[in-house]
Parts: structure tokens; C-alpha cells; sequence
């Protein structure tokens, strides 16, 4: 029994009934293709070595909106891929250098990338609605795959090729994770740093003066760590206390009597572990916040502690 090659009418199409001519002049062509319109038919192919805008004139077909559809398209992906990237931009700011917050010129790789994407996109969808069926249903399954391969997880599938692995799996430090820890026995060449404890904290003695220059830094630090819990004077109603509606409770103010009657040591050891100094809620910061920026911390709490003390003194009157 001869098995059937499915691939057979795909590249092996049955032979199309039909009347070939050919023709070796542009007025015979176009003599042609005029009768035979003027019979009826308009089912046919012309082939020219050339483009003659006399051939087009005389067949007289439609303009596809299969372009229109991808113009509108790629318009709209341009605007897209521009929206997308400015309001990312400046929805999350980082500020590098000086640099514009947005800037167009990088952006130009997306608003590129988006425009093809839509554009083809566009195309597509133009072409399934012009088809058919058979198309249509075709495309609605491409999708589908794709749909599926884009749940996927990356890591679960392609990543774990080591040829594709793109660097995702690599000892680098992520932000807000604990560096890799020093070699036991080790001593770093700007020395030891001392270790915490409530017996030896208030022995530790603040070596920065409360400059401008120290008390701008120290609230730049604090409007970066603490203000989300202890709120921008210090009075512990950051956004996420639950003073101020949020879901963490027991956030103590900075700026009371007991921790203004507190030693500079004190408060730059609940800095470096608020876990040691009895603040069991308290995450520990001494892997962020290092060297002379934890003083200069200290420095913008004594200065709340002030403003807030003579707010209440002027209250008093």
C-alpha cells in the first residue's frame, strides 16, 4: 500500500485550470487585460519584468488595507513603546550623573523594537481577516503556543541550559542582601568594627561633628531607610506604621525624652543591629548603612530631637 505524503499538496499543488499567455508588447498587455475584464474576469495574474503604471491602470484592483492596518499599527507602537519607557522612567527615578530622568535617545532601541512588533502584529491580524477560516485558525493556534511559551518560566525551561543562562544564576549581591561574609579570622584594612552589645554601646564615642555638611548627609541616609518606618520628623508615623494606617505596629518615635536621653553609641547601635540592642522588630541596616554615614545618621536624629523639643517648648507658652 503507497502511503500518502501529507507535505504533497503543499509543495506538489495540483495543476490550476486556466489560459496562459504571453505577451511581447505593453500595448497587446494592456488590449488584453481590458477585453478580458470587459468579458468578466477578474481572476487573473499579470507578471512584468517591470512596474508599468499602464498595467496598473488597466487592472484596476482595490488598494490592499493590509498597509494602512500596518502604518496604524507601527504608529501605535512607537507611541507605545515612548509611553511605556518615560512612564517607567519616571514612575521609579533614578538619578545617575546628572542625566535627564527621561531621555530619548536610549529609548529610540524600544520605540523601534515596539514599532516592528505592532506593526507586524497589525499585518498579521489585516491578513488573517482577509483570508479565511483555515488561516484563521492556523494564527489563533500560533497564539496560543505563544501564549504558553511566554508562561513559562524562564528559569524552568531555557535557563537551565548553561549556554542560555544569561548570568541569572551568579554570586553577585542583590540589593538589600547580606554581602557574602568575610574569611574567618580576617581583618579588614580599615579594622574590626566593634562589637554591639547594650554593655558596650554607650562607651562608643561619636568622632563627627554636627556640621551642615554631616547632618545633610545623615538625612539623606534617613529619608533612604527610615523614613518609610518613622516618618519624616521622627515621630515614628512613617507610611508603613501602623500610626499612619499601615501594617507594622510597634514603631517607636526618635524624638521622646528616653531616646533623646540616649548616648550617641546607642542609637548608632541600633543602627548597625537593632536586633542586639533589644529591637527584636527591627531589621538590621549595619550592611547598608556603613562607615561615617551611620554618625552622620545620628547627627540628623539629635537634630530632630532638637526641633521636636523646642516644638514642644513652644507649645508650653
Amino acid at each position: 500500500m503507497k502511503l500518502v505524503n501529507p507535505l504533497t499538496a503543499i509543495f506538489h499543488p495540483p495543476p490550476t485550470p486556466g489560459v496562459l499567455a504571453v505577451f511581447g508588447h505593453l500595448d497587446a498587455t494592456v488590449d488584453a487585460i481590458g477585453r478580458l475584464r470587459a468579458a468578466g474576469h477578474t481572476d487573473f495574474t499579470v507578471y512584468s519584468p517591470i512596474p508599468r503604471h499602464e498595467i496598473e491602470d488597466a487592472l484596476d484592483q482595490p488598494v490592499s488595507p493590509v498597509r494602512m492596518f500596518t502604518l496604524v499599527g507601527g504608529i501605535a507602537g512607537c507611541a507605545i513603546g515612548a509611553w511605556l519607557t518615560l512612564y517607567m522612567s519616571y514612575d521609579w527615578p533614578i538619578v545617575l550623573g546628572g542625566k535627564p530622568i527621561g531621555s530619548i535617545p536610549p529609548y529610540v532601541v524600544i520605540m523601534f523594537e515596539m514599532t516592528i512588533l505592532f506593526g507586524a502584529l497589525s499585518t498579521i491580524l489585516c491578513a488573517v481577516r482577509r483570508s479565511g477560516a483555515a488561516v484563521a485558525v492556523f494564527a489563533a493556534l500560533a497564539a496560543l503556543a505563544a501564549l504558553a511559551g511566554l508562561a513559562c518560566n524562564p528559569d524552568d525551561v531555557v535557563h537551565q541550559i548553561g549556554w542560555f543562562s544569561t548570568m541569572r544564576h551568579q554570586r553577585s549581591i542583590k540589593p538589600y542582601a547580606h554581602p557574602i561574609p568575610p574569611v574567618p579570622g580576617t581583618v579588614p584594612v580599615t579594622g574590626a568594627e566593634p562589637i554591639m552589645s547594650l554593655q558596650t554601646a554607650d562607651r562608643l564615642v561619636n568622632p563627627r561633628t554636627r556640621t551642615s555638611e554631616s547632618i545633610n548627609r545623615g538625612r539623606f541616609v534617613y529619608e533612604t531607610y527610615c523614613l518609610v518606618c518613622h516618618g519624616p520628623a521622627g515621630q515614628g508615623d512613617g507610611p508603613i506604621s501602623s500610626a499612619a494606617g499601615g501594617p507594622f505596629i510597634g514603631v517607636r518615635s526618635l524624638v521622646n525624652d528616653t531616646i533623646a536621653r540616649r548616648t550617641d553609641g546607642y542609637i548608632y547601635a541600633v543602627i548597625v543591629s537593632g536586633q542586639v540592642m533589644g529591637r527584636g522588630l527591627m531589621p538590621i541596616y549595619g550592611d547598608k548603612v556603613r562607615g561615617t554615614d551611620r554618625w552622620d545618621l545620628v547627627n540628623y536624629v539629635r537634630t530632630l530631637q532638637a526641633e521636636a523639643k523646642a516644638a514642644r517648648a513652644g507649645g508650653r507658652r
